[in-house]
């Protein structure tokens, strides 16, 4: 009886410094995202994920994902990332089971004006279960009224305007262990090029593009790769250069370009087609979009869990070029 008096004190403890930490820390919400486990969640997939700044489970869309706080990803730099319309508050805490649910003259219907947020998603709240004719009460749906009406609210429209803080960007003391962690496909990988683009700032994987690892103590390969020397030299060079932009004078943040997917990626699964069907009907390389519509060629767009795979595909040939006519 005492060990479970304990762990339930523990649990409390924990509930409550991680509310004291959301509350204390606001910036906290920016790196809330959906996935199917932390591991799966690196820097190079963070534009194709869904940002979840409630914290809470519900706000991951696709089947088997949930919230994870903390990740390597920064809603504020993601260009024109989608903000949940029922992500309004800093305390996404459900009252109660009543809570969630909400009138609609069908499901798809309630969800749509729930996460509409507003008066008439307010207006739709049924705790007692009694609705207008023609309507009925949907229970656990991803909404919440505490939400909706919660006096924090706060719809985070303007998410790319927030600046980040000199305190969040704060280099590590040098010659400290987070000075020397960089990204690479090898350990000498990693020493022959880091850069302040290689940096990976907390030491995880996650940081780092598919397939790459974050090493530790780099510098015991090459002296040169401390991060505070490599941000001043960089300094230097954009300045000769006459590149430096006083104003956005920042640690720039890992932004690969097609890094390679695992097999086990959904973006396997991401294909060009004039629909889903015509994507599905049409499994070629040349039509693999796992960046998005930017694959495509228009009017085709990208089309996700398609029944192709990209995975041990490879491109169709280039043709032969004819051989010029002789002249004899």
């Amino acid at each position: 009886m005492m060990t479970a008096a304990l762990n339930l004190s523990a649990l409390l403890l924990l509930l409550s410094s991680t509310t004291t930490a959301l509350q204390t820390d606001p910036n906290l919400k920016y790196k809330f995202f959906c996935g199917s486990s932390f591991a799966d969640i690196q820097t190079d997939t963070c534009a194709l994920r869904q940002w979840c700044p409630s914290s809470s489970d519900d706000e991951c869309l696709l089947p088997g994902q949930t919230c994870f706080a903390n990740t390597p990803c920064d809603a504020r730099l993601i260009e024109n990332i989608e903000v949940p319309t029922y992500s309004l508050s800093l305390n996404p805490v459900y009252n109660t089971p009543e809570d969630k649910m909400f009138c609609g003259s069908s499901y798809s219907e309630a969800l749509a004006t729930c996460q509409a947020g507003g008066d008439e998603a307010i207006g739709r709240h049924c705790p007692d279960q009694v609705c207008p004719s023609g309507q009925y009460c949907f229970i656990d749906m991803p909404c919440s009224y505490f939400v909706l009406t919660d006096p924090m609210a706060n719809p985070l429209s303007n998410v790319n305007e927030v600046e980040i803080t000199e305190e969040e960007l704060e280099l590590p003391d040098p010659g400290t262990m987070e000075s020397a962690y960089f990204c690479g496909p090898t350990f000498q990988q990693a020493a022959a090029d880091c850069s302040s683009k290689t940096w990976c700032r907390t030491g995880t994987n996650q940081e780092c593009p598919n397939g790459q690892t974050c090493f530790v103590s780099v510098n015991e390969e090459n002296p040169e790769c401390e991060i505070n020397a490599i941000v001043k030299k960089e300094y230097e060079e954009a300045k000769a250069a006459g590149e430096l932009d006083n104003d956005k004078n920042k640690v720039p943040t890992v932004q690969p370009t097609n890094p390679p997917i695992s097999d086990t990626d959904d973006r396997n699964m991401q294909f060009c087609g004039m629909d889903w069907n015509d994507a599905s009907n049409n499994c070629v390389k040349e039509r693999h979009c796992p960046n998005g519509d930017s694959d495509c060629v228009k009017p085709m767009t990208c089309h996700e869990y398609t029944q192709c795979s990209a995975v041990g595909m490879t491109r169709s040939p280039t043709p032969e070029p004819t051989p010029m006519p002789s002249s004899e």
